[in-house]
This record gives structure tokens, C-alpha cells and sequence, in this order.
């Protein structure tokens, strides 16, 4: 039961953050994209621009007990967090460009980029 609620509690706090997200003009989320590994490749890179007070949003399924390494090259303002549905955050705040998490659970994982200024990224996931 108390399991059951702190998923609930986790699923409702990260609902509320990706809606709030949507909600706001100044934040919008203007990319949300499922990343998928080549077969037999552990790591993919994507590139982007992402405009002053938007949020690009990728999703990634992993396995409880792997490590995820993000790498964000960028310039300024821009950095990100990493998600899980049910952990909530795992790591990222301002300024954040590097980790490497253990993850918790199996599932679906959250890599949201946010910026105070326009730039070029390019982001990188290896998942071991």
C-alpha cells in the first residue's frame, strides 16, 4: 500500500512538472522524442537549437541497475534533468551538463533541457 502511494505521489509530481511545462508560454516544450539505440549500440547522440525559454524532452527506457551517462555540450544558460516516473528526479539542476545515475527501476526515464538563452546542443546517452 505504501508503495502503491509513493508511485502515485511520484507519477502526480512529475505529471504536474511536465504539464506545467506545456502550460507556460515562456517554457514550452517544443521537442518531445523517444530516443531508441541502434541494435547492439549502447549510446546515441542527438543535436538540436533550442529557443529561450523552451524545453526539449527525451524519453528513454532502461533497466533497474544500469548506469545512463548524459553529456550535454552547450554554451551558456542551458542544462538539464533526468527523470524516472516513479523515482522522480534523479539528478540535473542549473548549470548541470554531465552524470551518471544508477537507475532505480525499470522503465521509461526523462532527459529535459532547459534554457535561459538560445543555443546549439548536442546530447549524448550511453546507457551501460
Amino acid at each position: 500500500m505504501i508503495q502503491t502511494i509513493k508511485k502515485i505521489t511520484a507519477y502526480a509530481l512529475l505529471l504536474t512538472t511536465l504539464l506545467t511545462t506545456q502550460i507556460f508560454a515562456q517554457d514550452r516544450v517544443t521537442v518531445d522524442r523517444q530516443i531508441r539505440f541502434s541494435r547492439g549500440s549502447i549510446s546515441s547522440v542527438v543535436s538540436g537549437r533550442i529557443a529561450r525559454g523552451t524545453s526539449h524532452i527525451y524519453r528513454v527506457r532502461a533497466r533497474a541497475g544500469q548506469e545512463m551517462a548524459v553529456v550535454l555540450k552547450t554554451r551558456g544558460e542551458t542544462s538539464f534533468t533526468v527523470s524516472g516516473w516513479s523515482a522522480g528526479i534523479l539528478e540535473g539542476a542549473d548549470g548541470v551538463r554531465q552524470t551518471v545515475v544508477e537507475l532505480p527501476e525499470t522503465g521509461e526515464y526523462v532527459i529535459q533541457i532547459g534554457t535561459d538563452e538560445t543555443a546549439n546542443y548536442t546530447l549524448e546517452i550511453t546507457i551501460n
